[in-house]
């Protein structure tokens, strides 16, 4: 799959897909994650195989570049912006509890310190003397230096430098400050060092040899005690340093190996490290170029409309609207009820939701949330049952589908079609069993619950084959069987049909497989 591209390509900061079951909602978000994350067109990123699609997917998720929430009725704020949430650690008898931010603020961090380290490691102008690039300043090193070390500690590899007398120190941890944990000797005592000391000595030696004397040289500029660690992580930063000249921005330094699997997930010790150094970022210095260069992220929020959207966005809703992100002339920041911290929406973040229109929660969707997203339609797609099945064949899946749902949109609606994703489980047209099981327990109970107490209009909409004929149920006349499809465009719907009572479903797993083939036929050859 094609790599990212500064050209404008994908066109959504906010896209809802939208459409009845089984048209491929939830699949084809997938799609556009991946289509706003390599700035492509999302139907480039379709006609890529499945397994290729699948394969990329997993690798962002891991990554977390990629996240996936499904809304629900009792989904709120706090697990989607931030909440204060038991913590329940069994080491302790009590139970205590903690601010936790939500996937939704989560994700605004990660984007943003991505943002942060872009315009940390962007080309300085060129040195006057040499023409080459300039060198990156302290604090552009540095984020660039702890993003390849914490991305070592994910991949559990493990990280050491080397003293100046052949001996090594090990890597242990690093904090929300940037500070170092290290170990060693042989009982592995640990020991700090810290970003403000490196930082100083990074000012006063512009090369390791320039330290002569460990102890002296160094104590001279930071005082105290552990030279030593501090030589072997300034020898190291340094010949980071001279990597990152060669190649100004290495992979390795940005994400973790494809196969890193879970272990790519950031851990809470560097997850806290990126929101210190996320709140540091000072929107308005911004480049355009780092804006352009930074990784993107994208949100998928399956069943949007489940949640109470305005409960669930509270005071960001007006956030989400691409001129009202940071680093934009009109971007805003609002300050959160629970941390009190500032907060500002990344550009470099994206959402992709899904709704299903026969979901009748979608009327609760205002208008807030509708103005600050685009929305794409997913329809029903014949064409695709009619290549997988082949067209003219006995029954006819697309032309089955279709006769279905010109019935049903005559009487609920379109928004209340079926999808062609509930015919893709058959292994063919001629898959009778299949069929039958489909008809049995999935297209049939879906008919009846959109039908709920007018069952009758369910054997309006399949026929009466699938029906035991006793008598007539309908009182005012017959059903409109002996009529041309009466779903078709210009055919006038009768008002008393919708008193039609129907009659006794027939007991499908009974019916011979001939028999069930000519009442499935019947429907779209009426």
């Amino acid at each position: 799959m094609k790599t990212e591209s500064n050209q404008p390509e994908y066109p959504y900061a906010n896209v809802i897909l939208y459409g009845p079951p089984g048209t491929g909602k939830t699949y084809h978000a997938r799609h556009y994650a991946l289509a706003a994350i390599r700035n492509l067109p999302p139907a480039s990123v379709r006609e890529a195989d499945r397994d290729t699609v699948n394969r990329d997917y997993q690798q962002l998720a891991d990554q977390e570049r990629i996240q996936f929430v499904t809304f629900h009725p009792s989904f709120g704020y706090e697990d989607f912006i931030e909440g204060i949430k038991p913590d329940l650690n069994h080491d302790r008898p009590e139970v205590r509890f903690v601010l936790q931010d939500g996937i939704f603020k989560r994700m605004c961090i990660l984007a943003t310190h991505a943002i942060l380290r872009a315009e940390n490691t962007r080309p300085r102008p060129p040195d006057e003397g040499t023409g080459r690039a300039g060198k990156l300043d302290f604090d552009g090193l540095y984020v660039e230096f702890m993003a390849q070390q914490m991305n070592l500690l994910r991949r559990q590899v493990a990280v050491t430098y080397s003293l100046k007398r052949q001996r090594e120190t090990t890597l242990r941890s690093v904090n929300e400050k940037g500070n170092l944990r290290l170990a060693t000797g042989r009982h592995g005592r640990t020991y700090v060092v810290t970003r403000d000391k490196l930082r100083r000595l990074y000012g006063a030696y512009g090369e390791v040899a320039a330290i002569r004397r460990v102890a002296t040289d160094i104590g001279r500029v930071i005082g105290g005690g552990n030279a030593p660690l501090y030589w072997a992580v300034f020898n190291e930063l340094k010949e980071f340093e001279k990597r990152l000249e060669m190649d100004q921005f290495p992979e390795e330094a940005a994400e973790p190996e494809p196969d890193s699997g879970a272990a790519g997930r950031h851990s809470a010790v560097a997850y806290r490290t990126a929101a210190r150094m996320a709140e540091s970022l000072d929107w308005s210095g911004v480049s355009p170029e780092s804006l352009d260069r930074a990784d993107r992220y994208a949100l998928i929020i399956d069943e949007i409309n489940r949640g109470n959207v305005s409960q669930v966005f509270g005071e960001l809703i007006t956030l989400l609207e691409a001129d009202k992100r940071g680093g934009r002339p009109e971007g805003l920041t609002v300050q959160l009820p629970y941390s009190k911290a500032a907060f500002t929406v990344p550009p470099n973040l994206y959402l992709i939701g899904t709704m299903n229109t026969a979901d009748r929660n979608v009327e609760a969707i205002d208008t807030a949330l509708r103005r600050r997203f685009a929305f794409v339609e997913m329809a029903p797609d014949y064409a695709l049952l009619a290549a997988r099945f082949g067209a003219g064949t006995t029954p006819d899946i697309a032309r089955l589908l279709r006769a279905i749902n010109r019935r049903v949109a005559r009487l609920v609606g379109k928004d209340y079609a079926i999808g062609h994703a509930y015919f893709l489980d058959l292994s063919s047209a001629g898959d009778t069993a299949g069929l039958k099981g489909l008809f049995q327990h999935r297209l049939i109970p879906l008919l009846q619950e959109y039908f709920y107490g007018h069952e009758g209009k369910v054997e309006l909409v399949i026929g009466e084959d699938f029906f035991e004929r006793r008598g007539n149920s309908y009182g005012q006349g017959e059903a409109p069987y002996g009529e041309p499809d009466w779903a078709a465009s210009n055919y006038e719907v009768q008002e008393d049909w919708a008193e039609y009572k129907g009659h006794p479903l027939r007991n499908l797993p009974g019916m011979d497989d001939e028999a069930f083939v000519r009442a499935v036929v019947r429907i779209y050859q009426r």
